[in-house]
C-alpha cells in the first residue's frame, strides 16, 4: 500500500511537472519582441521605445503623430486583450468570445449604445485630436500586422483580435463615465426601498456628517463608493520652495491594472505618467510644466425617470453568443433615455411599476458630441495652470475634481465636467415623475460656475471625494460625498510642521490611521454592555486603548470592522431583508445616527411582541462577530491579525485560472488600512471575504515641481498583462511597500526601432 502511495505521488508529480511544463513552453512562444527593429506603415520617421528595468517605455518620437502611433504599439504589445476587452464590454460582445455567462453584461451595454455614440463624436472632434487618435490606432494595427505573438488569451480563446478604429479609443471614457456616474443605482436601491419604508428611514441609510473639511473642499459629506486622494502644497509649504503634488486614485483591484506608465518625448512635447491602454491621451502626469491628477466628484449626472410607455423608440439588436444561438434583443427609448426596467427581472418591474410605466435612464455620458478628449489633449499641452484649467472647460465626462500645479509655483483646484441644473425642488436623489413638461434638466452648471481653487492663501489643497461646496453654494452637485476621514486626516498630516518633502508625501500616502474610528467606536463601546462572550471584558479593553491604526499584525481592526458589519446587519436587516445585500459598504455613519438618534431601529421588526433596546443589539452583535472570527481564525483573539482578512489577490482574470501555473502567478498581498484611512482597501460586506481588499490605489504619484523628472510612480502588478513577462507583476512589492520610482529615459535598456515602411 506504501508504495502505492508512493508510486502514485511520483505518477501525480510528473503529469504536473509535465503539464506545467507544456502551459510554459505555450506561453512563452506569445511573448511579444521589445528589441530589434519593425517597420511601421504610415510613420513619419525614426521613432526609438527605449524600456527600463521596471518595462516602463520612453518613446523618442521626431513628432507627436509618431508618438502616439509608438504608444499604440507599445500598448498592444503589453495590454492588447486588456485593450480587446474593455472594447468589446464598451459594445456588449463579450459573450463572442465568452459564451453564455457575459449575456446579461450585454445586454445592459446594448442600452447605452456606446458604439454609435463613439462614431458619432470622433466625427464631431476638432482636427488635431482626431489626428492623434488615427496615430495611435495606426501603431496598434502596425502591430497586428506583425504577424506575430498577439498575446496568450486570443490563442486560449481561440479568436484573433481586430483591427483597432480611430473611434475604439473613445470607449475607454464612456465606460469610466459608467462606472463613475452610478447615482441612479442608488435611485432604483431607494426606489425599491420605498415600497417597504418611509422616507425618514430610508434617509437614516444614507446619513451625513456636515462640517468643513479643507481649504479648497468646505462643507458636508456623505457616504460614497468610490474614492481618490489627491493633496498640493505651494512652495511655501515645500522644502524645495516649489509646488509637491500627490495623487493615488482609487478603483477595482486587479490584474492587468487600470493604468500602463510610459514616457513619450518629441523636440517640442514631454508627456509622463499613466495612460489607460486604448487611449492616446495622458490621464494622470506631468508635461514638463504642469502636472496633474485626479479624484472623484461623485457628482449627480444620472437621473431615473418614470413615464409612460407611449410614445417609445424601438431598436431591435442580435447578441452574438458563442457556443449558443444569437440572442434578439429590443433596445426602447423614451423621452429622457433608454429603458433600463426593461434589465430588471418580471418581478421586480411588477413591484416597482405600475402598468403602462417604465424607468427610463437620462446622463451626461451620452453625449454624441463630447468634447472630453480634446480637453483632455489641451491638457496635456498646457503652459501653466491658467492654461489647465482653460482646457478643463471642455471637459464633460466623467465629472472629475482635478488637482494643479506648475513649474511657475502657482497651484489650483477645480472641478470639471458638465453636472446637470434640475427644476427648482429636485435633486435627483430619488426616481422622478417624468411625463410632465418641465420634468427635464433645464441645462448644465457653466463651467465658470463650478467649484475652482488657486493659490490658496493656506497654501495647501485636499481633496479625497468629500465635498466640494459649501452652504451658499447655488447650484447642487451631489449628496453622495465620500464622508470625510480621509481628508482630515490628509490635512492633519500635511499641517503638522510648516515645510513638506517628497518623501513625506509618500509617507501621508501610506499612512493607515483611520479618523472613523474615534467617531464610531465610542458609540459602540457605549452600547456593548450586554455581552456573554467570556472574552469580550479584555477584547473592550483593547478596543478603548486602540488609536485606529490599521495594522496587519494588530487583531482591533478585525474585531472592530466585524463588529461593525455585524451590528448594521442587525439593525437595518430585518427591516430590509434581501434589500440589505443592495446596499454598498458598511455604513458607518448610519450606524451611528441609528444608535444615538434613531432608537427605532434597535428593535427587531421579526419579534413584535418584544421590544429591543440598541444595547441588546450591539452586545449581541459583538458576541456574533467573535463567534465568526473565532471559526475563521482560531480561538486565541490575541492571535487574530488583520493582515490575514485583509489581503489583495491579484491574479490574471483568464490565465489565473490555469490549472497549476495559473494559481503560481497570483499574487496574494496583505495590506494596512481600511475603508476610510488614506492608504485605502475598500471591501465588500458579505460572506468570509468581507475583509478582503478589493478596490483601493491603482496608482500612487508623488510630482516634485523643483523638477519633474524626480517625480516618482507605482501601481500594482506590472507593465505587461503576460505571465510569463519579468513585468508581469514585478511592482507589487513596491506599491504594497508605497515606494516610488521616476519614468526616465534609460539608454542602456531595452530598445525597440520603429522605422517607416519603405516602398515594395
Amino acid at each position: 500500500m506504501k508504495r502505492f502511495l508512493i508510486t502514485g505521488t511520483v505518477i501525480l508529480g510528473i503529469v504536473i511537472a509535465a503539464l506545467a511544463a507544456t502551459q510554459y513552453g505555450f506561453l512563452y512562444l506569445t511573448l511579444p519582441d521589445t528589441e530589434g527593429a519593425r517597420e511601421v506603415p504610415g510613420l513619419r520617421a525614426e521613432t526609438r521605445i527605449l524600456r527600463d528595468v521596471r518595462g516602463v517605455p520612453t518613446i523618442l518620437a521626431g513628432n507627436d503623430a509618431d508618438a502616439y502611433a509608438a504608444l499604440g504599439y507599445v500598448h498592444a504589445q503589453d495590454r492588447l486583450w486588456q485593450m480587446d476587452m474593455m472594447r468589446r464590454l464598451a459594445l456588449g460582445r463579450l459573450s463572442e468570445i465568452l459564451g453564455e455567462v457575459t449575456l446579461k453584461t450585454d445586454k445592459s451595454m446594448r442600452f447605452h449604445g456606446f458604439g454609435d455614440l463613439a462614431r458619432a463624436q470622433f466625427a464631431s472632434l476638432d482636427p488635431d485630436t482626431r489626428e492623434a487618435l488615427r496615430a495611435y490606432a495606426l501603431g496598434v494595427n502596425a502591430f497586428l500586422r506583425d504577424g506575430g505573438p498577439k498575446g496568450a488569451e486570443f490563442a486560449v480563446l481561440g479568436y484573433d483580435p481586430e483591427p483597432w478604429e480611430p473611434w475604439h479609443s473613445l470607449l475607454w471614457q464612456r465606460l469610466m463615465a459608467l462606472r463613475l456616474g452610478g447615482n441612479w443605482r442608488g435611485e432604483l436601491v431607494r426606489l425599491r426601498l420605498a415600497a417597504t419604508l418611509p422616507a425618514d428611514r430610508i434617509e437614516d441609510l444614507w446619513a451625513a456628517r456636515p462640517g468643513p473639511v479643507t481649504a479648497s473642499a468646505p462643507g458636508h459629506a456623505a457616504s460614497g463608493s468610490g474614492a481618490s486622494n489627491a493633496w498640493v502644497v505651494s512652495g511655501a509649504r515645500s522644502e524645495t520652495g516649489a509646488p509637491l503634488l500627490a495623487g493615488d486614485p482609487h478603483l477595482g483591484l486587479r490584474l492587468p491594472t487600470t493604468f500602463h506608465l510610459a514616457r513619450l518625448q518629441t523636440p517640442h512635447t514631454t508627456l509622463a505618467g499613466a495612460f489607460a491602454p486604448g487611449v492616446p491621451f495622458l490621464v494622470i502626469g506631468h508635461n514638463g510644466h504642469v502636472a496633474w491628477t485626479f479624484t472623484t466628484t461623485h457628482a449627480d449626472t444620472s437621473d431615473l425617470f418614470v413615464e409612460s410607455d407611449a410614445n417609445l423608440i424601438e431598436r431591435r439588436e442580435a447578441i452574438t453568443v458563442d457556443g449558443a444561438e444569437d440572442v434578439a434583443l429590443t433596445v426602447r427609448r423614451g423621452r429622457h433615455g433608454a429603458v433600463v426596467s426593461d434589465l430588471l427581472p418580471d418581478e421586480d418591474r411588477r413591484d416597482l411599476l405600475p402598468d403602462g410605466r417604465v424607468l427610463t435612464l437620462a446622463t451626461t455620458f451620452r453625449d454624441p458630441n463630447d468634447t472630453t478628449p480634446a480637453a483632455l489633449l489641451a491638457l496635456n499641452r498646457a503652459a501653466d495652470v491658467a492654461a489647465a484649467l482653460r482646457a478643463l472647460e471642455s471637459f464633460q465626462s466623467p465629472v472629475q475634481n482635478v488637482m494643479l500645479a506648475d513649474t511657475a509655483g502657482r497651484i489650483g483646484f477645480a472641478v470639471a465636467g458638465r453636472v446637470p441644473v434640475r427644476a427648482a425642488g429636485r435633486d435627483g436623489w430619488t426616481a422622478t415623475e417624468g411625463d410632465s413638461p418641465d420634468s427635464a434638466w433645464t441645462g448644465f452648471i457653466p463651467p465658470s460656475d463650478l467649484p475652482r481653487t488657486v493659490d490658496p492663501e493656506s497654501g495647501y489643497l485636499v481633496n479625497a471625494n468629500n465635498a466640494v461646496t459649501g452652504d451658499g453654494y447655488p447650484y447642487f452637485i451631489s449628496r453622495d460625498y465620500a464622508p470625510p476621514f480621509r481628508a482630515e486626516r490628509i490635512v492633519e498630516l500635511l499641517t503638522a510642521r510648516d515645510a513638506r518633502s517628497a518623501a513625506d508625501f509618500q509617507r501621508i500616502q501610506m499612512d493607515h490611521l483611520s479618523r472613523l474610528v474615534p467617531a464610531v467606536l465610542p458609540v459602540l463601546l457605549d452600547n456593548a454592555a450586554r455581552t456573554v462572550d467570556p472574552a469580550a471584558p479584555a477584547l473592550l479593553e483593547s478596543l478603548a486603548a486602540w488609536d485606529g491604526r490599521m495594522d496587519p499584525n494588530r487583531p482591533e481592526p478585525l474585531i472592530f470592522f466585524a463588529w461593525l458589519r455585524e451590528t448594521g446587519q442587525r439593525l437595518w436587516g430585518d427591516e430590509l431583508g434581501d434589500d440589505a445585500k443592495r446596499l454598498r459598504g458598511f455604513l458607518p455613519l448610519s450606524v451611528i445616527r441609528m444608535l444615538t438618534e434613531r432608537p427605532v431601529w434597535c428593535d427587531d421588526a421579526a419579534t413584535p411582541d418584544t421590544l429591543e433596546d440598541c444595547r441588546s443589539v450591539v452586545g449581541a452583535a459583538l458576541d456574533a462577530a467573535l463567534a465568526d472570527l473565532r471559526r475563521r481564525f482560531g480561538d486565541d483573539p490575541t492571535a487574530w491579525r488583520w493582515g490575514d482578512a485583509h489581503r489583495v489577490e491579484l491574479g490574471h482574470p483568464l490565465l489565473g485560472r490555469l490549472p497549476v501555473l495559473g494559481a503560481l502567478f497570483t499574487d496574494h498581498v496583505e495590506t494596512a488600512g481600511g475603508e476610510t484611512t488614506v492608504s485605502r482597501g475598500t471591501m465588500i460586506p458579505g460572506g468570509d471575504n468581507a475583509f478582503a481588499h478589493v478596490h483601493g490605489s491603482v496608482l500612487r504619484i508623488v510630482f516634485d515641481l523643483a523638477d519633474l523628472d524626480r517625480s516618482g510612480f507605482v501601481m500594482p502588478g506590472g507593465q505587461s498583462s503576460h505571465l510569463l513577462s519579468d513585468h508581469y507583476d514585478d511592482l507589487t512589492a513596491p506599491w504594497a511597500n508605497g515606494e516610488l520610482f521616476p519614468i526616465v529615459a534609460d539608454p542602456d535598456g531595452e530598445a525597440l526601432v520603429l522605422t517607416p515602411a519603405t516602398a515594395r
